[in-house]
């Protein structure tokens, strides 16, 4: 199970998003545990154009990149949503890990309290002059 949560009335300055990563009842991995102002640690991204669609909220933890991403596409051959974790570790090796099919909430709404990731392509370099404005320009 993955988990992405903003705390309930959490804002931009105040309150803490946390991840978690494990299995129901028993986390394996969790970061910004009840820490104010760790919303900052993360990191959104966003692309989206006609049918695709890509977001990406990552952090960086003892030297490994964790990305929770939720993509779709629709091309000639269909629909496709891929959703999960990619996770680099310090050797520079990558692993993703799918989702089943059982996903709830939108990366979206982290959007307004994670800082905008500059160095992602899917921003394409595009991020507000003010971090305290984390949308992209659309």
């Amino acid at each position: 199970m993955v988990s992405l949560c903003r705390v309930e009335g959490a804002t931009r300055d105040g309150g803490y998003v946390r991840y978690r990563f494990g299995r129901p009842g028993r986390s394996e991995l969790e970061f910004s545990s009840d820490s104010a102002g760790t919303q900052r640690n993360f990191r959104y991204a966003h692309y989206s154009r006609f049918q695709v669609t890509r977001t990406e909220v990552s952090f960086d933890l003892n030297q490994h990149t964790y990305t929770v991403f939720d993509s779709s596409e629709v091309d000639g051959d269909g629909f496709e949503r891929l959703r999960g974790i990619s996770i680099v570790l310090s050797d520079k090796s990558r692993h993703v890990l799918l989702c089943g099919k059982t996903v709830t909430g939108s990366l979206s709404e982290i959007e307004h309290f994670a800082t905008c990731d500059a160095k992602s392509a899917l921003n394409m370099g595009r991020c507000p002059a003010k971090q305290e404005d984390t949308r992209w320009p659309r």
